[in-house]
């Protein structure tokens, strides 16, 4: 039996009290071998906003079979970038991790996940095993539009919690949510159906902040080196985060999300023809977010030119425009959220600012 209360979104993918997993077993650790903190992955940008949840009806990769954490391979229907990594099918992992990789052999690993907690099928009983009849989850998926402008939609319906399970032999919990995931623009979307969380001291990883969502790439998990996008705050207007190790379970997104919810993550490195940016758009830190009295703007090696620093609030206004390639003042911007655009000669890209 298990009992994964402490299940934190790959890069911090550890169990605690119970039997773990061979493959949580492997990532038990992870947590505490980042030396820094580190901002969010600049190939992302995230936005969020509301649109009406419409369930598919598609193919079926779960086939009525009970599921805890088994691995379902589905096909895009199109070569599909995450991170740094493409292919042509991607594999969700217990219903909560998709991803390219095998998570129990691969040195390398990109993920999302809109809710990495321990869901289940909600047939699960102490009796159960993984592929048994009678499953009441279904994991399904469809591909949408034309040639160019595609939309592979993975959906995960009515899922249970397994520490529910386990306490109490059964999961009135329940989460029903999608990943798009849209060709060319490599764009994926987080969208939430009808959620009813509860007891989140037994089912969430976080129980006083949310369940974990947003997404990690991990280039050695061995050496435990990558980055990520997770997200943290209300569950109607997060913000996109990297990793604080000091304090690994902070980043959780406030858990009675609401139907509608569509959760973006957009990849800077397209530009809207099909085309990949000019080289140098990931060599960009912008960091801390949220930020109070100061911003960083940081290069990785490559850049040495000044760079623009335009922040924008909701409206479109301009507060703040700023040059330089190290550090910004905020002093007189007002606490609230804005659009920061970032550029220079071969590299811009725009963002969402917290001002604290």
């Amino acid at each position: 039996m298990k009992n994964p209360l402490t299940l934190l979104l790959i890069l911090f993918w550890f169990g605690t009290m119970g039997q773990l997993t061979p493959t949580k077993n492997k990532f038990r650790n992870l947590a505490f071998r980042d030396a820094q903190s580190t901002p969010p992955n600049n190939l992302y940008s995230f936005t969020t906003f509301t649109d009406t949840y419409q369930p598919i009806v598609g193919a079926s990769v779960s086939g009525g079979l009970q599921w805890d954490e088994l691995d379902f391979a589905v096909p895009i229907g199109f070569n599909f970038k995450l991170y740094g990594k493409q292919n042509d099918s991607i594999r969700v992992f217990g219903g909560s991790v998709v991803t390219f990789d095998d998570l129990n052999n691969s040195s390398a690993i990109a993920a999302a996940s809109p809710v990495y907690e321990d869901l289940c099928d909600r047939a699960w009983s102490s009796t159960s095993f993984e592929g048994a009849t009678g499953g009441l989850s279904d994991i399904s998926y469809t591909v949408t539009g034309n040639t160019g402008s595609r939309i592979c939609v993975i959906q995960i319906s009515n899922a249970g919690f397994r520490g529910e399970i386990d306490s109490a032999g059964i999961s009135s919990s329940f989460v029903n949510f999608q990943v798009w995931l849209y060709e060319t623009s490599n764009k994926v979307e987080f969208r939430f159906g009808n959620c009813n969380i509860l007891n989140p001291n037994i089912n969430l990883s976080n129980s006083s902040a949310g369940f974990i969502c947003g997404m990690a790439n991990i280039t050695n998990t061995s050496a435990f080196t990558g980055s990520g996008n997770l997200l943290k705050g209300p569950n109607n207007s997060p913000v996109m985060v990297g990793f604080d190790p000091n304090n690994p379970f902070a980043d959780a997104v406030s858990y009675q999300i609401q139907s509608g919810q569509v959760y973006q993550f957009n990849n800077t490195s397209y530009n809207g023809t099909g085309l990949p940016k000019q080289e140098g758009a990931n060599a960009i830190s912008l960091f801390p977010n949220p930020a109070k009295n100061l911003l960083q703007v940081k290069h990785h090696g490559i850049l040495t030119e000044e760079l623009a620093v335009l922040l924008s609030d909701i409206n479109g206004k301009l507060i703040l425009e700023a040059f330089g390639n190290d550090l910004i003042s905020l002093d007189g911007v007002a606490p609230g959220v804005y659009l920061c655009r970032v550029s220079g000669k071969v590299a811009s890209f725009t963002t969402r600012l917290v001002v604290e």
